[in-house]
């Protein structure tokens, strides 16, 4: 299974952060005020997106239920992934 390189290209072109099953999470949206405080490379877990590379989201507050953007990002189609969910099912080197 692919394994997704947690990089600053592939954080610029994420679309986690306009993702549906994130858009409406509190905690999401601290998260990405941080980040954009941080300078140099941020640790996985200071940003609120790129789980297919990072894993599963440490927000509790996300909407499994929306549709997510996977299938339209630029990073998905890169690496050649087929699922999507990551925020709520894991990395892609984990599931696919």
């Amino acid at each position: 299974m692919p394994k997704v390189d947690f990089i600053k290209e592939n954080i610029s072109r994420c679309l986690c952060g306009e993702c549906p099953v994130q858009v409406k999470s509190k905690c999401a949206h601290d998260l990405y005020e941080k980040a954009k405080k941080i300078e140099g490379m941020p640790a996985p877990e200071q940003v609120p997106g790129m789980y297919c590379s990072s894993g599963k989201a440490t927000c509790t507050d996300l909407d499994a239920v929306q549709q997510c953007f996977c299938p339209g990002c630029l990073v998905w189609a890169d690496y050649g992934l087929s699922s999507n969910h990551y925020c709520i099912r894991g990395s892609a080197e984990k599931k696919g």
